[in-house]
């Protein structure tokens, strides 16, 4: 049984296989997600029907719904981007046009049967790419008027696909991404440690920008995206209609066995300092992005790092295995109390992957048995959706390695036993 299965509309797939290729929409001329025709086929063939992405919103419109035409995507960190994984997937720095995409997104996806999560990391990642004069007309929205400002920059989003008779390939929009973690209310875990009233105007803020758009928009579902499978319940609107939790309980495998070791970096590195100059004066990144990026671009030794984490996984399956099975007992625990009801989906997790040669989970069956287990796990928790990993989308060297593998795991999600 499919939680909250008399809330989903019909129309809507019963299952929901999502993959991530989180810049599906941004391509300057030579991206991977050039061919969008190729790109939705090689879905539909690894398994796949639905996609989770960037939804373009700021970059598409202004604040008054006027058509920004062509917007620049660039770099987040300059020519560090080349190594890490999915960050210059779309190509070249250049103009993209991000209507025309959208909409050519959307009827390839009608064709081939997908569907279309939208949702916006503007003031996580998204910020990064974009030009200076852009980001900070952006960055000037007050904080407590941000969930208004891009719900209606969603808005303009779906009136374009309304029109165009493509918003029926929406399975659900959510404002955005990792809400109960953006930097500008209380950050990941807390950090911020602003007032429980400041939080609480933050929650009311997303709800009235919740309950405006739905009410131009009444037949789309609007979720709340978690970074954790926690969730700050303190932060979840009240009006959500669908529950999208994070869960990257094998994340650790790369912080304990590869990211505290120094000795597999070049000698002499590359300074931080020049990871710090490649963002935007005036728009840095989170501390921990400057950090990720420093360390996988002075990698010089990937075959003693792949052989670090594969061992790692190996000698800590079983522990793996027990944080995985406490993590969805605690979701359990959300969805049978205060989320009762509700369509739910694990939109992201399992682990990530800062570069392109750390491929050891493609070739580990351990990693593939863990997998196997999430999914069935997650069936039988009744999610509507999930993802096989958030390192999965076109970009990403398991999509032609091991094609098979990823129809194996949705198989498993999908399957009625």
């Amino acid at each position: 049984m499919i939680r909250g299965e008399n809330k989903i509309p019909k129309h809507l797939p019963k299952k929901l296989t999502i993959s991530f290729p989180i810049w599906g929409l941004y391509d300057t001329g030579n991206g991977t997600y050039h061919d969008i025709d190729k790109m939705m086929r090689e879905h539909v063939e690894r398994g796949f029907n639905c996609m989770r992405i960037d939804d373009g919103a700021g970059l598409m419109h202004d604040i008054n719904g006027n058509p920004r035409g062509p917007v620049y995507f660039g770099r987040g960190f300059g020519e560090f981007d080349l190594k890490m994984r999915q960050s210059a997937a779309s190509g070249d720095p250049g103009f993209c046009d991000t209507r025309k995409r959208l909409i050519e997104i959307f009827r390839s996806a009608k064709k081939h049967g997908m569907y279309i999560i939208l949702s916006s990391w503007y003031y996580l990642h998204t910020y990064w790419y974009v030009d200076s004069a852009l980001a900070t007309e952006l960055e000037a929205i007050k904080p407590h008027d941000r969930f208004l400002a891009f719900a209606k920059f969603l808005h303009y989003i779906l009136l374009e696909l309304e029109k165009e008779g493509l918003d029926s390939q929406i399975a659900f929009a959510e404002i955005f991404n990792e809400a109960d973690g953006l930097c500008f209310i209380d950050g990941y875990g807390h950090k911020n440690k602003i007032s429980s009233e400041e939080i609480a105007r933050f929650r009311e803020d997303h709800e009235r920008a919740i309950e405006w758009i739905k009410e131009r928009h009444p037949h789309i579902l609007f979720a709340f995206d978690s970074y954790s499978y926690y969730a700050d319940h303190d932060q979840i609107p009240k009006n959500l209609e669908v529950y999208n939790f994070h869960n990257y309980f094998m994340w650790s495998v790369y912080h304990t066995s590869v990211e505290r070791d120094n000795t597999l970096l070049a000698t002499p590195p590359i300074p931080m300092e020049a990871v710090r100059a490649s963002t935007k004066p005036g728009f840095p990144a989170a501390e921990d992005w400057y950090q990720r990026v420093w360390f996988y671009n002075n990698i010089s030794d990937f075959e003693r790092a792949n052989a670090q984490a594969n061992a790692y996984l190996e000698e800590h399956k079983d522990e793996i295995l027990k944080k995985l099975k406490e993590t969805v007992d605690h979701v359990r625990s959300n969805l049978d109390g205060a989320l009762s009801g509700l369509p739910t989906v694990s939109g992201e997790g399992v682990s990530y992957s800062g570069s392109y040669h750390m491929i050891f989970e493609e070739y580990s069956e351990t990693f593939w048995s863990i997998v196997s287990e999430m999914m069935k796990l997650y069936r039988s928790l009744g999610l509507w959706g999930t993802v096989v990993r958030t390192c999965c989308g076109p970009e990403d060297p398991v999509w032609y390695s091991h094609p098979e593998k990823l129809v194996e795991m949705n198989r498993i999600f999908t399957s009625e036993e």
